[in-house]
Formats: structure tokens, C-alpha cells, sequence
């Protein structure tokens, strides 16, 4: 295992941003402490029947780059990822308004940005295998929500596979949902990602409005665009705007629910079933007992490159870097839109507001423990 501490780059208030590289001989990645963002992925693959490391996800070529971007490249995103509907939510009898900056709703978080921040980090070796832990503490009323929040992200190699662990503790309720932006594209030279094949083990996704505003209602994804339940290429049936829609992973089962149907009607039971009373007085956060789900598998042919996806979430969000345009990236790219995909795994988006979905409610002094597994093969 080999790690790696440099220099980054200073931003205009003078903080100090650092690149920290990991390696395991199968593996290597390079994160930056501003924003946590993931900045390349090498993983093994084909060319001219050789085996070689190819480079997987999008990323800028300088820190200005990552200030000044809009994307979220490879970066976290909190408190809560995805769209809370009207910029608000109200917990226990009281309203707090959050930033719109996006069609009237908030959108990861709003402002400031998780991933403009500079983070603490450390290299660590455990149990789970080796790699950075991030550190950082929010303050009551960072982004308008409540409560003190002191999150951890952990980005570790374990022989063939990336973990991303991310854990919060607070000192009042407060939505949380965290997740990372990573922009995948398994070409190696990120070109379009329509030829590429995706499965997902989702039978539903959640239903929204033009906007991606979702409505609290389940639907199937049988006999529409959105059935990815057996492997095929992304490109077929293909939306004219790309994909930008949230999936319902066997987590939400697991959970001891069933999903809604089409009709908005929910057969609930569990821990489902009290949220479905309680709206977001209840929790269904996952924890360090809430088990790793099968979430899919993405491949692309001409690299044999297979990236096999688990997660404790109950909820992807699928998005095609559709708003993604003539954007600089690295080795002279320019990435356009559908040059990559994104698998966010969160909680449910709009949670906060919607009494169906499960609650997305971190109680004080209890932790949140959400993490997802990424593993490569050869195929």
C-alpha cells in the first residue's frame, strides 16, 4: 500500500488545499481535501489485449478549476443531497427555509457548498482496508438547518474495491442525506457513455414532475425507459434530456417496506409503515447493522472494465452528466453531456417533506452510517 501527501494549490482566502494519493498495487485513486472530491480512479483494464490502468471518472486539471466549476466533480455533497421541493422543510413545528438554486427548490444543500470546503485528512489503515479519512464540523444554521453536525468521510481500497463511508453525528434532529457526485465513465477516454451497459435491482423509481421534483409516489419500471433490472446498453431507449431520476434500491425492502405503487398506494409495513404515520418524526437511516444490497452493474465492452455496485441505501439517483457542457477536464478533455454517469446513492430526495417516503431524520447523538461499495473486474 502506498500513500502520498502534495501540494494543491491556494485559495483566495489562503487556505491551503492538498492532494493525498492511495494505492494498493490493483487500485489507486487521488482525493483533495477541498470538498473531498474524488480526482481520478485508475482501475485495470484492456487495450490491445494487454492489461493496463485506465482512469474512470471526470475531473478538473487545478484547484481554480474545482472552485469556480459547476458540477460537483467527484465531490461530497451534504447536508442533504438531491432536491428538497420549495427551498423548505418544517421539523417539529418549526419552518426553515433553505437556499433555491434550482427551479424554486434546493438542491444539494443549497449554499454554502460542502465541496467548497477544506476538509481534515488523514491516512488510515483498518479493518476495511486502507485510505483517507475526511473530517469536518458544521455548525448550527450552516445551509439553514439545524443542529451541529460532525461528519466523516472514509474512501478506502480493499484489493478490487472503493468503499465510500460517510458518518454523522448531530446534537439536534436534522435531515441528513450524504452522498458523492463521482462522474463514472468507463471508456478511458471519457467519450459518450450511451454504448456502455448498465443493470440496475431496482423494479421502481420515484415519480416527479418536469422540474425532477419528486411527488411522494412509487412507480414501476417495467415497460419504460427506466427498466435497467437486466443488463442493457444505456443508450436504448435513451430520454431525449438524458436520465436524471431516483431509484429505489433492495435497501428500501430491507427496511422492512414495500414500495408504493403506481397508483400512489403503500402496502407499508416496519419501519416504512411508522414513517408513512409519522412523516419525518421517524427514522430509517442506515446504521453499521444495515446491510450492503446488490445495486447494479456498469461495463463497458471495449475496455472489459466492470464496475459491480453495493450500497445500505435505499435510494441511486441515475444522472447522465445531461447538463454537463464544454467543461475543461483532464488530459485535454472536454466533457460534454452523457460523457459520463453518476450512481448517487442517498436517501430518499424531498424526504423531509414527503410523509411516504422513509424518514431521513438523524437523532441526537445517534449515528448515521451510509456507505457504498464499488468493485472492479475484468469482464
Amino acid at each position: 500500500m502506498k500513500f502520498k501527501k502534495r501540494n494543491f494549490g491556494i485559495l483566495s482566502d489562503g487556505s491551503k488545499a492538498h492532494l493525498y494519493e492511495v494505492s494498493n498495487g490493483k487500485l489507486s485513486f487521488c482525493a483533495s481535501d477541498y470538498g473531498c472530491a474524488l480526482i481520478s480512479l485508475f482501475v485495470p483494464a484492456l487495450e490491445n489485449s494487454q492489461e493496463v490502468k485506465k482512469d474512470i471518472v471526470l475531473g478538473l486539471t487545478d484547484l481554480s478549476s474545482y472552485s469556480r466549476t459547476w458540477g460537483s466533480f467527484g465531490s461530497i455533497i451534504g447536508r442533504f443531497s438531491n432536491r428538497i421541493n420549495g427551498a423548505s422543510f418544517t421539523l417539529d413545528g418549526k419552518k426553515y427555509p433553505l437556499t433555491e438554486n434550482i427551479d424554486g427548490s434546493c438542491l444539494h444543500g443549497g449554499f454554502p457548498r460542502w465541496e467548497n470546503e477544506i476538509w481534515k485528512a488523514r491516512f488510515i489503515k483498518s479493518g476495511e482496508g486502507k485510505g483517507i479519512r475526511f473530517s469536518k464540523t458544521f455548525p448550527e444554521g450552516y445551509q439553514g438547518f439545524p443542529g451541529k453536525l460532525k461528519v466523516t468521510a472514509e474512501y478506502i481500497l480493499k484489493e478490487t474495491t472503493l468503499s465510500f463511508i460517510f458518518q454523522a453525528v448531530s446534537d439536534k434532529r436534522t435531515p441528513v442525506s450524504i452522498t458523492n457526485h463521482t462522474y463514472f465513465n468507463l471508456t478511458g477516454d471519457f467519450s459518450d457513455i450511451r454504448n456502455e451497459k448498465l443493470r440496475l435491482n431496482c423494479s421502481k423509481y420515484l415519480s416527479s414532475d418536469e422540474k425532477h421534483n419528486v411527488n411522494g409516489r412509487f412507480s414501476e419500471v417495467k415497460g419504460t425507459p427506466f427498466d435497467f433490472t437486466e443488463l442493457r446498453t444505456i443508450g436504448e431507449n435513451f430520454p431525449e434530456n438524458g436520465f436524471d431520476t431516483s431509484f429505489v434500491t433492495e435497501a428500501f425492502r430491507d427496511s422492512g417496506g414495500a414500495a408504493q405503487t403506481a397508483e400512489g398506494k403503500t402496502p407499508m409495513s416496519g419501519k416504512c409503515e411508522q414513517a408513512g404515520k409519522a412523516g419525518i418524526n421517524s427514522s430509517a437511516l442506515p446504521s453499521r447493522e444495515t446491510p450492503l444490497v446488490e445495486l447494479g452493474t456498469l461495463i463497458d465492452e471495449k475496455t472489459k472494465i466492470r464496475m459491480d455496485v453495493k450500497t445500505n441505501l435505499e435510494c441511486v439517483q441515475l444522472y447522465t452528466a445531461n447538463y454537463v457542457k464544454g467543461v475543461f477536464g483532464k488530459k485535454g478533455a472536454v466533457y460534454k453531456p452523457f460523457s459520463a454517469v453518476c450512481l448517487e446513492t442517498q436517501n430518499f430526495p424531498d424526504s423531509p417533506n414527503q410523509p411516504n417516503f422513509p424518514s431521513c431524520i438523524l437523532e441526537p447523538g445517534k449515528e448515521l452510517y451510509e456507505r457504498t461499495d464499488f468493485t472492479f473486474s475484468l469482464q
